[in-house]
């Protein structure tokens, strides 16, 4: 299950390699007598700042009763104070007092004083100006690099600061409203800069080893704490009915001001007409009852029972959630007074919120497929111009791009590989204003998360447009750099297919031009280096280095030359603009399946996407395209499915087709019937992350999605002035195929006069998802998690397969 704290990276947009001056600010208000720069600073007391833009959330809570206990995050007895407990038992006290850290931009080189604020669970600093006090929460942080792997000290330094600062560096990288960015700071002492290190590592592996009832505890308390520190502008440690009313605006929540009155009173105990902490935390859980929970609670159990029987609650895990027996006694025995043996509603809340109730299927979390057979067999996933962090113009060419795709299981990349200065081969859009990487820097980052999110094999696709000399030079990288790992030989000389993912384990294969002789010219198509110029020379005759040729074994890049009278070779792959392979899916879509059983292609986007958009990847799936490479860097709903094709089975990057697109005569299963009740969502942002505003007026499109199909469509109606807790319980019901490719995707926009806004959306694949009642995670526009977001929904269809091929049935 996938969680945000945890410097694992999923998809975000990025904008690198360091971090602008223009941080992430809080109000100075908040720290008092923060020191500048450089001074001694004994016994920094802690504070509460201002975070904006903590992907805020909003809500209406309609016709709700009044009741003056509190409603709990997870349970009622939820801890108090979970976060500062367990945050400063995680954090050295050394961290917990400033340090003078030096930081490191590619405009100055500065000291601050950075601590650690265990309570609001950031990083934060003096920026040097009275006014800004720059933050980085910790939940942002993505990895914290060292020594080689902070690689980026190398641009930012000179030689001789490179030699000096090397041991005590360290490079914090992070996510920002949707942007990749890195603190790159250097320690006074190698011994600090680990103190520094080891506990930022230790936060992201604590945040994995939690329950997820506890780890949604714990990052709830935070949230809560910098939201407090938010309206906390005076630092006078409360907040009054204005104040409280300004913030709920903020987070969505729209709640009747007679109402709100009524319960900012209750909660004022002591009737100063303000409210401390744990007085505005009463508050907050007031709004967060889950009322489309307590309705559901009321219609599973007995008339008028406040709890389950045991019966009644196995009977709903194994009808209505599709547990097995052995599973649901263990579910039963966890959530059922241990004193009475019955469920009460904290119960099923606590189940439908745990991992035990988590929509996605626990065997899908590994690799579950059969791996065994030809590489032609399944879905890989693929990158384009994996270099690029935005646009294909003016965009910035980052070595991060590849690391953040590796992260995310991309299984094939994309190097355009051009003649550097000093014999050094370079990476970038050619014939544009991009910037250049060296193409060494770029290997070694393969060479290091290569494999970190699968062992299966890794394709480098070479768009080669270097020199004989240069590609020499590129061939000597690859071997000095990639070493064993590097595939340079058949694996089974006899072949006559592909070798399965299993046979091709941790190689890194290289796809390319080979030599047909000691020495030929090959024509350079315009396809995957096909840039956005049209000044760029439609073909061009470039030599293929023999030592480059050598490292080409099953992926040859080859002219496409017809379904017809040519002899095809397994090894072979041949790419796609993505309106050829278009063309054919309409005009020759059995022979492109043919096509797609023996050998390998690649489907790429138009030149004309200059702002790195994607097209629909779902007609290529269907007609069992391999390569469909997409734009990494560009969240949009296109990256979003193929995130959802590409979680399954382990997240290897490797998923088998369709068992109709791998055998002839063997044709998709009749269809079924798929119910989804849109039944609820919880703390939905504002558009782009805006806390500016009306609160929204929030409703769900419904889209499932099968390649070759067209996409079916419902929407919701709207819910006016609720994006905190809207309910809306409404059903539909689609057709989908018992058995193949099948996507079902809940968009959430803002109903607006002029122009509806893209709030949030979760896409899966069908076979993935557990029926019953599930919390779907949502993502927002730049494909964040968004933090206690979800949407509420009740599933029903046929226990389906996600391919469930072996190797047997061939």
């Amino acid at each position: 299950m996938e969680r945000s704290l945890q410097f694992n990276t999923p998809f975000q947009t990025a904008n690198i390699p360091n971090m602008p001056d223009s941080e992430q600010t809080a109000q100075p208000p908040n720290i008092p007598n923060m020191p500048s720069e450089g001074a001694n600073v004994p016994n920094m007391p802690a504070e509460n700042a201002n975070v904006p833009n903590m992907p805020m959330e909003h809500t209406v809570i309609p016709n709700m009763t009044v009741d003056s206990t509190p409603a709990p995050i997870i349970s009622d007895s939820a801890p108090s104070n979970p976060v500062s407990h367990t945050q400063a038992k995680i954090f050295p006290p050394a961290l917990l007092t400033p340090h003078t850290l030096l930081k490191v931009s590619a405009n100055a080189k500065h000291d601050r004083v950075f601590r650690i604020d265990p309570d609001l669970n950031r990083i934060e600093w003096n920026s040097g100006k009275k006014w800004k006090v720059p933050v980085v929460n910790i939940e942002w942080i993505k990895e914290v690099r060292t020594d080689e792997e902070a690689f980026i000290f190398n641009a930012l330094l000179k030689p001789n600061e490179v030699t000096l600062y090397k041991s005590r560096w360290f490079s914090i990288v992070y996510v920002e409203k949707g942007e990749y960015k890195s603190l790159n700071l250097v320690a006074a002492s190698s011994e600090l800069r680990n103190v520094w290190v080891n506990a930022l590592r230790e936060v992201g592996e604590y945040g994995e080893k939690l329950p997820a009832l506890d780890y949604l505890q714990v990052r709830f308390e935070s949230w809560l704490k910098k939201i407090w520190a938010q309206a906390d502008r005076n630092n006078d440690k409360t907040l009054d009915y204005s104040e409280v009313k300004n913030l709920f605006e903020q987070l969505n929540i729209f709640i009747p001001s007679k109402l709100l009155k009524l319960k900012f009173k209750e909660v004022n105990t002591d009737g100063s007409g303000k409210l401390d902490f744990q007085a505005f935390k009463n508050l907050v859980y007031f709004c967060r009852q889950r009322q489309d929970l307590r309705q559901l609670f009321k219609v599973l159990v007995s008339d008028g029972s406040e709890s389950f029987t045991r019966q009644e609650f196995l009977n709903f895990l194994l009808d209505i959630q599709k547990h097995d027996l052995t599973e649901a006694n263990e579910v039963y025995l966890k959530y059922c007074d241990e004193a009475t043996g019955l469920v009460e509603f904290s119960g099923l809340e606590n189940y439908l919120l745990s991992d035990d109730g988590h929509y996605f299927k626990k065997d899908r979390l590994g690799v579950y497929q059969d791996m065994d057979l030809p590489l032609s067999y399944y879905y890989i996933a693929s990158s384009h111009n994996t270099y690029l962090l935005s646009d294909q113009l003016k965009g910035e060419s980052s070595v991060e791009g590849y690391i953040r795709a590796l992260r995310m299981g991309c299984r094939c990349v994309e190097l355009d590989c051009w003649d550097g200065a000093d014999g050094e081969p370079i990476i970038y859009h050619g014939y544009t204003l991009t910037s250049k990487i060296l193409f060494r820097d770029v290997i070694l980052a393969i060479k290091k998360y290569g494999f970190v999110a699968s062992p299966y094999p890794l394709i480098l696709s070479l768009e080669m447009h270097c020199s004989l000399t240069q590609q020499e030079r590129i061939a000597a990288i690859l071997v000095e750099i990639l070493g064993d790992s590097l595939l340079t030989s058949s694996i089974d000389v006899a072949g006559i297919s592909l070798p399965s993912p299993t046979k091709l384990k941790n190689k890194i294969m290289i796809k390319g031009k080979i030599v047909r002789s000691e020495l030929s010219e090959e024509v350079v198509s315009s396809s995957d280096s096909e840039a956005a110029s049209e000044s760029k020379p439609k073909t061009k005759k470039v030599k293929v280095a023999k030592a480059l040729s050598d490292l080409v074994v099953y992926c040859k890049a080859v002219h496409f030359q017809g379904f017809d009278g040519v002899e095809r070779r397994f090894d072979e792959i041949s790419s796609f603009k993505e309106h050829t392979s278009l063309k054919f899916c309409e005009e020759d879509f059995g022979k492109y399946i043919k096509y797609n059983q023996l050998q390998l292609s690649r489907i790429y986007p138009s030149g004309t996407r200059v702002n790195s958009s994607n097209y629909d990847p779902t007609p290529h799936w269907a007609a069992g395209c391999q390569v469909v490479a997409l734009n990494y860097q560009t969240y949009d709903r296109s990256m979003d499915l193929n995130q959802a094709l590409f979680k399954g089975n382990g997240g290897c990057g490797y998923i088998l087709k369709p068992a109709y697109l791998l055998k002839d005569g063997v044709t998709p299963n009749s269809s079924a019937v798929l119910a989804v009740e849109i039944i609820s969502a919880q703390q939905l942002p504002k558009p782009q992350e805006s806390e500016d505003g009306e609160v929204v007026d929030p409703y769900c499109e419904i889209e499932v999605i099968t390649p070759g199909t067209p996409t079916q469509k419902s929407k919701t109606k709207k819910v006016e002035d609720n994006g905190f807790n809207p309910q809306w319980n409404e059903k539909f019901v689609f057709n989908v195929p018992k058995f193949g490719l099948s996507f079902l995707r809940v968009s959430i926009y803002d109903k607006d006069y002029h122009r509806d806004q893209f709030l949030a959306s979760h896409s899966s694949l069908l076979g993935n998802i557990k029926p019953g009642y599930r919390h779907l995670e949502l993502r927002n526009f730049a494909g964040e998690l968004i933090p206690f977001g979800s949407v509420f929904v009740r599933l029903d269809f046929p226990d389906s397969e996600n391919v469930p091929v072996k190797a047997s049935t061939f």
